[in-house]
């Protein structure tokens, strides 16, 4: 009998929030355990909603080995006991979705792109969206047969999005992609125009994408911020 996915491990979070509640216990006597308790046990909450949020979206129905999603759960809530933003949470839980929908739910796959994404800024997450999307496009006129200038046009187009609405200026936004590059994501094309490096995206991000579209999380998490802001 297949299982619901979201029941599934909505069950095995519960049953590691119970275990994080003993652990916490048994440092009892300290000043500050009920604070860690409350801190842990709010953080672990927002990380169960975030995540089933994300699986319900698809409803995916089937019978995923019980230690996969053990071992995918862990490292999920791993993440938001280290304090993980909600974004990243979110990335987390749409890759567990995607992996999911294309029936491959193994925790190979998931953990291979969860300690990058657990690792990833607000603004690193914004230029690997907006980085692989000009790249797309530009890549799409170029098969259509227009003319355009690949490496002009992708770093014009990504600083006139993003400066200065998420960098003050292009030095900061060259820095940040920069230190992205450790995580695959996107790499130096090695050539440079004028002297500054130009960022490309690799088959890494794109398998990202497939799984966890960038956009689409960035979307859900900024509806999620304003409902809270009027709540």
């Amino acid at each position: 009998m297949s299982s619901s996915l979201p029941a599934l491990v909505g069950a095995v979070i519960g049953d590691l929030v119970s275990a994080t509640g003993v652990a916490l216990g048994g440092v009892a006597g300290a000043a500050g355990t009920a604070i860690l308790e409350r801190l842990m046990t709010r953080r672990l909450e927002t990380a169960r909603e975030t995540f089933l949020e994300e699986l319900r979206r698809g409803g995916n129905r089937l019978e995923p080995e019980p230690d996969e999603i053990v071992a995918i759960v862990y490292r999920y809530m791993r993440a938001a006991q280290e304090g993980s933003a909600r974004l990243n949470l979110r990335l987390m839980a749409k890759v567990v979705h995607g992996l999911a929908h294309t029936g491959n739910l193994v925790a190979d796959k998931f953990l291979y792109h969860a300690d990058r994404v657990a690792s990833l800024r607000r603004e690193e997450i914004i230029l690997l969206a907006t980085i692989h999307r000009h790249q797309k496009r530009l890549t799409e006129k170029k098969m259509s047969g227009e003319n355009v200038q690949p490496y002009v046009d992708m770093r014009d187009a990504v600083e006139r999005d993003l400066v200065p609405r998420v960098f003050p200026d292009t030095e900061t936004l060259r820095a940040v992609a920069a230190g992205t590059i450790r995580t695959g994501y996107i790499h130096d094309d090695l050539m440079t125009l004028d002297s500054v490096s130009i960022f490309q995206t690799t088959p890494l991000l794109d398998e990202l994408i497939s799984l966890a579209p960038l956009d689409a999380a960035l979307d859900a998490e900024s509806s999620s911020e304003r409902v809270r802001e009027k709540s």
